[in-house]
């Protein structure tokens, strides 16, 4: 079936069949490839339901929860009738809003740690003289849980250190998706070199690529 669709998109790259052969694609476990058709689809098609539909079933596979709830809305707009649509949308939003009390908390609690951790590292350095400093990377997120959803969260506020090291940990964590995050782990790595292309008095502690 994927060889007809193809096909058919081949010869007719205007076609909507795209949204058919990306959720192929998707239930192969093709993850790139359904989603470089979709983002190039809908981009012909901006009012394609389906469309945006199977593009937010790529980045909730990818665990890039906020782009999928965009994609789940903007489907939603084209089909305002459709059950199926607002319960996938209504599952991610829990998700959403479970991740983002989870980042709150962990950020509050990572602040009250570092102006602890500051003070014992102003000592140590007065004493030693020569403070060790860690990479962002190496040393990884300072969270007790990390989840697709919060590395996201850290990615969508520019924390892109924080986010790079939160995939890290998932790579070590989750073996069997360790591709795809490597994936995203490289985009996030290409938005931070644009980033300090435009501003190249911005500093960071992560490893240069």
């Amino acid at each position: 079936m994927s060889a007809s669709l193809e096909a058919r998109l081949a010869a007719n790259p205007r076609s909507m069949a795209f949204a058919r052969l990306a959720g192929l694609y998707l239930r192969q476990g093709n993850l790139e490839d359904a989603l470089r058709l979709c983002v190039d689809g809908v981009r012909r098609f901006p009012r394609y339901g389906t469309g945006h539909l199977v593009l937010g079933k790529c980045y909730e596979a990818l665990g890039r929860n906020v782009e999928a709830m965009l994609e789940y809305r903007k489907a939603l707009r084209a089909t305002p009738d459709n059950a199926t649509i607002r319960q996938i949308l209504a599952a991610v939003e829990k998700k959403e809003e479970e991740a983002f009390r989870l980042f709150e908390k962990e950020r509050t609690r990572r602040m009250e740690g570092q102006r602890d951790t500051l003070s014992a590292h102003t000592y140590v350095t007065s004493m030693e003289k020569e403070p060790i400093v860690k990479k962002a990377e190496e040393r990884g997120p300072n969270i007790r849980i990390v989840t697709p959803t919060l590395a996201e969260i850290y990615a969508t506020q520019g924390e892109y250190d924080e986010a790079i090291a939160a995939y890290n940990k998932l790579i070590e964590q989750r073996p069997g998706d360790a591709a795809r995050y490597s994936i995203r782990v490289r985009e996030l790595k290409e938005l931070r070199r644009i980033r300090e292309a435009e501003e190249p008095g911005r500093t960071r502690d992560a490893e240069t690529e």
